[in-house]
């Protein structure tokens, strides 16, 4: 069974859900980290804030959605628009009823900045408004923005008027209170954060924690969310700027999207790397490269391998 998945004897919708695990005498539970909703994160006590560790709690939401073939536009031909839905009208819905203006503009690609869920920081205002850029966990929806049906309804909509749906995804960092530290209660000193996360020299990105890629379960974790956005919400690409550290190559990090076969290139165009100016690299000799990349991953809903992965076909250019 994949890293973080459970499996349940039926269908129970709208059910919260969580995961005991014991470790050396001691029972705690955790959320599902493949969980497509969480509640807990509503003002004004919601995660993030303080004394409201324990709020989050997993849903089981029905997957069933209708979602029509739809033809993204050709490469050349995009006219996108970047989109913070919290303030373009708030929520899913309300994005929706705005979608018309839109394509009266002559958009035909919308660019939705991360809708994965945040916790809530008191030095924002409002303490729930975020840029996106701060995930607890990779698969759950913003529950400000609405449900994961809603977001469906969203990408429905769009497609209705032609317009086509990019969503921008953090792969590089977790926000420090993030919901997949300490995963299952399992630690050592050389992974202080869990199995999910790195150890060492490169735990810490300056923005938060970094996944464990060297780890095949976390990066099936991350590839299987990139899959669920394309096949379960129906959107159309996933952008990325991405800061990573690669080891020992920026091919080997390209690995954790070539060995489930998801793309039909094997290389991408993408800049090259430079060594850390630390003067010393840890063994195993690791480049600290900064590659920036704007990857739209057009999902080829009606073409699959003969493993039954969906096929993307890319294009990427260095910024």
């Amino acid at each position: 069974m994949p890293l973080g998945s459970a499996q349940f004897p039926g269908p129970r919708w709208e059910t919260n859900i969580g995961m005991s695990f014991s470790v050396a005498g001691v029972t705690r539970e955790f959320n599902d980290p493949r969980t497509r909703q969480l509640t807990g994160f509503e003002l004004p006590n919601g995660f993030g804030l303080a004394g409201n560790d324990d709020k989050p709690q997993s849903v089981i939401v029905d997957p069933n959605f209708s979602m029509p073939a739809f033809t993204e536009p050709s490469f050349n031909m995009m006219v996108i628009y970047e989109m913070h839905i919290g303030t373009f009208n708030n929520t899913f819905a309300g994005a929706v009823e705005k979608l018309d203006y839109l394509k009266d503009l002559g958009i035909n690609v919308v660019e939705v900045l991360p809708i994965t869920q945040n916790p809530l920081f008191s030095d924002h205002i409002p303490p729930d408004h975020d840029w996106g850029y701060d995930p607890v966990q990779l698969y759950a929806v913003k529950s400000k923005y609405g449900t994961p049906q809603e977001f469906k309804e969203f990408v429905k909509q769009c497609h209705h008027r032609q317009i086509a749906v990019i969503v921008d995804v953090v792969y590089n960092h977790l926000v420090e209170n993030n919901l997949l530290k300490e995963f299952g209660g399992f630690t050592r000193p050389e992974i202080p954060g869990g199995i999910y996360l790195y150890g060492g020299d490169r735990a810490n990105t300056g923005f938060g924690p970094r996944p464990d890629y060297g780890r095949p379960q976390v990066r099936q974790y991350i590839i299987d969310n990139a899959l669920q956005l394309l096949r379960e919400y129906g959107v159309d690409g996933c952008g990325s700027t991405i800061r990573l550290i690669f080891a020992p190559s920026v091919q080997h990090a390209l690995q954790i999207t070539k060995e489930r076969n998801c793309f039909e290139k094997s290389t991408l165009p993408i800049a090259t790397p430079t060594l850390s100016n630390r003067g010393r690299l840890p063994s195993p000799k690791i480049c600290k490269a900064l590659v920036t990349l704007r990857c739209k991953l057009a999902q080829l809903a009606s073409n699959s391998t003969a493993n039954g992965m969906t096929r993307w076909s890319t294009s990427c250019v260095t910024l």
